[in-house]
């Protein structure tokens, strides 16, 4: 099996976030980049797993 390559698209042209991700993105920790992620009513689920829209997180962010 093929390892994947991470990191392969720069994060200014992704849709969804994971948490990692997400931090990155703010510039913040991993758990506060969650609560904001949920606050803004951008998360995601499928099954265990957990993105976040950044359309919702911009929005939320051009308010504050």
């Amino acid at each position: 099996m093929k390892a994947r390559k991470r990191g392969t698209m720069p994060l200014s042209e992704k849709a969804l976030f994971d948490a990692n991700n997400l931090a990155e993105y703010l510039d913040i920790g991993v758990q506060a980049a969650r609560r904001i992620g949920k606050e803004a009513d951008a998360e995601i689920r499928f099954g265990k797993t957990v993105r976040y829209k950044k359309s919702q997180i911009d929005l939320f962010l051009s308010y504050m």
